[in-house]
C-alpha cells in the first residue's frame, strides 16, 4: 500500500495492521499476506506553526471477489500440416478467471508445456490435442476449478511420390510407359513430368514416350500447397536403351460375323520374338489352352473378345509378356434345338418316331434325310420302314439373322440273330471269319467254338469279334460247334447253339 503526504514538512508515518503498529515512515508498505477482515491504515506526524499534529488516512478492510470458473477454448491454424511440421496451438481464458494455470494434451497424454501457447513437430496424422486450465478458489485458497477445452484433431500428410515403370531397361524404339505413384497428395495435384531435367509434359500421373536414349532420367514431381504445407516431392528413374529391335505381334481373324457356333480362325503374326517363344491365347482374359500361332473355335459368345499373349525372353518386353491386339467378333445368336428323340436301336422294318423342339427366333425347320421321313418340316415326323445298318436323322432350324443350328439323332436297325453254316478262312477277305453277324439284335455274353473232340477252340464275349479257324495255329476242315449265350433286344436270356462247317 502507498501513502502520499502532501505536507510541505517533514513527517513521520506510521502503518497500522489491526491497529498495531507494523512500520515507521515508509510512503510503501508491503504486506505479504492478508485475510479477510483485516483493517490498514496510516497515521502522518508533523510540526507546523502552530505545533505538532497528527493525520489519519481512511481504514482499508481487506474483503474478497470469487474467482470466475474457468472456461477455456484452443486455436490454430497448423490443423493440416506436412510431417515434421512444427504446430502451435494458442489457449484462450475465455471466462477471464485469475490466475489461470494450463496442462497441454496429445491423445489424452499430457505434455510438459504449461503456457497459454503449446508449439510441436511430433504430432501424427489424427492426433488430438486438447488444453486443460485450472484456477483457485478465493474463498479457500486451495480448492482447484478445471475446464476441457475443445479437441483439435490434427491432419498431418507424408507426401510422396514414386515413379513406376514395367522396365528399367527397355529396346530403342520402345514405346514406354511411366506411372507416378502418390501416396498423401491431393488428386487434382499437377504433375510435372521431365526428362533430363527439361519439362515434357504436366499430363497428370501417367507419361508415355518412345523417345528415350540411354541413359536417360525420367522424372516426376509434384508441389504440395495446404496452409501449414508447402513443399515439392519427386522420383526419379534412370532408363538403360539397348539396341536391338523389339517384338512385334499382331492377330487378324478370318471373319468379322459369324453365327453362334461356326468356326473362326485366328492367326497370330510375329517379328523379333527370338528363340523360346511362347503363346497362349485368350478369350475375354481366360486362357484357352490353346498355345500355337493359330486358334481355331466355334466356342464364341456374343461379346467375346480374343488376344493373344507372347512370352519371350527379349529384353525389349516388360514383364516378358507381349499382348497383341483384342478382336471382339460379332457373334450372331443361332437358334435353340432340343431333340427329344433319343439314340435307339430297333428292328428290321420298324417305323420310328421323331421329335424335337426349337427356342429363340426361328423361321424355318426341317428334318434330313428328307426321302427317308413323312413329314420333314414338323416338329415331330415318322421314319419310313428302316431296313439294315445305322440311319443318323439330322433336325435343322433357321432363325430369321440366317444363322442354322443342327441336332441329330441315330437310330440303329438290328436283324434277327442268324449264324451262318459254314465259312472258308483262306485270306481272300470273304467269309473268311466265323462271327456273330453284325447288326444281330443280341447283346452277347459268351461266343464259344468247339472241336468234335470237345476241345474249346474259341471264346469272346466281344460281339465285333469271330474265330478265323485256327486252333494251335493250324486250320483244320470239318465241322465244329458253337455255343452263344446272351440277352435278346428285350434283354431277356437267350442261347443259341449250332454247327458250322470249316471248308478249305
Amino acid at each position: 500500500m502507498e501513502y502520499y503526504t502532501g505536507s510541505p514538512a517533514p513527517a513521520t508515518l506510521q502503518w497500522y495492521l489491526n491497529d498495531a503498529p507494523v512500520g515507521v515512515s515508509d510512503l510503501t508498505r508491503r504486506f505479504p499476506s492478508l485475510n479477510v477482515g483485516d483493517s490498514v491504515y496510516c497515521t502522518m506526524t508533523y510540526v507546523d506553526d502552530s505545533g505538532s499534529k497528527t493525520l489519519k488516512t481512511e481504514t482499508v478492510v481487506m474483503g474478497y471477489e470469487e474467482n470466475k470458473p474457468p472456461a477455456v477454448m484452443i486455436a490454430s491454424l497448423d490443423t493440416f500440416i506436412c510431417g515434421r511440421t512444427t504446430a502451435t496451438f494458442r489457449a484462450y481464458n475465455v471466462s477471464s478467471a485469475l490466475y489461470p494455470k494450463y496442462e497441454w494434451f496429445v491423445n489424452g497424454i499430457a505434455t510438459p508445456e504449461h503456457l497459454p501457447t503449446f508449439s510441436t513437430d511430433k504430432l501424427k496424422d489424427g492426433d488430438r490435442v486438447q488444453c486443460r486450465m485450472s484456477v483457485l478458489t478465493c474463498s479457500t485458497g486451495s480448492t482447484i476449478l478445471t475446464a476441457e477445452s475443445n479437441v483439435i484433431t490434427v491432419g498431418v500428410i507424408n507426401p510422396s511420390i514414386d515413379v513406376i515403370t514395367a522396365s528399367e531397361t527397355i529396346c530403342a524404339a520402345n514405346r514406354t510407359s511411366f506411372t507416378a505413384k502418390a501416396d498423401g497428395i491431393d488428386p487434382n495435384t499437377v504433375y510435372t513430368w521431365r526428362i533430363n531435367g527439361n519439362t515434357v509434359g504436366t499430363n497428370g500421373n501417367f507419361y508415355v514416350t518412345d523417345a528415350l536414349k540411354d541413359g536417360d532420367e525420367v522424372s516426376c514431381t509434384v508441389s504440395v500447397h495446404t496452409a501449414s504445407c508447402r513443399l515439392q516431392v519427386g522420383d526419379t528413374v534412370k532408363i538403360k536403351v539397348l539396341q536391338e529391335k523389339a517384338p512385334t505381334l499382331a492377330v487378324s481373324a478370318s471373319a468379322d460375323t459369324v453365327c453362334e457356333g461356326v468356326p473362326v480362325t485366328f492367326t497370330a503374326t510375329t517379328l523379333n520374338e527370338g528363340r523360346g517363344a511362347s503363346y497362349q491365347w485368350m478369350i475375354n482374359g481366360a486362357k484357352t489352352g490353346r498355345s500355337s500361332k493359330t486358334l481355331v473355335t466355334k466356342e464364341l459368345k456374343p461379346g467375346d473378345s480374343v488376344w493373344l499373349l507372347l512370352t519371350t525372353k527379349s529384353p525389349c518386353i516388360p514383364n516378358n509378356q507381349l499382348q497383341s491386339n483384342s478382336i471382339a467378333i460379332q457373334v450372331k445368336p443361332a437358334p435353340g434345338v432340343a431333340m427329344i428323340t433319343n439314340d435307339t436301336s430297333v428292328m428290321t422294318g420298324s417305323v420310328v418316331q421323331l421329335r424335337a423342339a426349337t427356342t429363340g427366333n426361328t423361321a424355318m425347320f426341317r428334318w434330313k434325310p428328307e426321302a427317308l421321313l413323312t413329314s420333314p418340316q414338323s416338329f415331330t415326323t415318322f421314319s419310313k420302314p428302316l431296313t439294315t445298318g445305322e440311319y443318323k436323322f439330322l433336325f435343322e432350324a433357321t432363325g430369321s439373322n440366317g444363322c442354322i443350328s443342327t441336332e441329330g439323332v441315330t437310330i440303329k436297325v438290328l436283324q434277327t440273330l442268324y449264324m451262318p453254316n459254314s465259312f472258308t478262312p483262306n485270306g481272300d477277305g470273304i467269309n473268311d471269319l466265323f462271327r456273330v453277324p453284325p447288326g444281330s439284335a443280341f447283346h452277347l455274353e459268351e461266343f464259344s467254338i468247339f472241336d468234335k473232340w470237345g476241345n474249346k477252340v474259341f471264346v469272346t464275349g466281344d460281339i465285333a469279334k469271330g474265330w478265323d479257324g485256327r486252333y494251335k495255329n493250324k486250320i483244320l476242315p470239318g465241322t465244329y460247334v458253337y455255343f452263344i449265350r446272351g440277352k435278346d433286344l428285350d434283354r431277356k436270356d437267350a442261347v443259341v447253339k449250332g454247327t458250322v462247317a470249316l471248308i478249305r
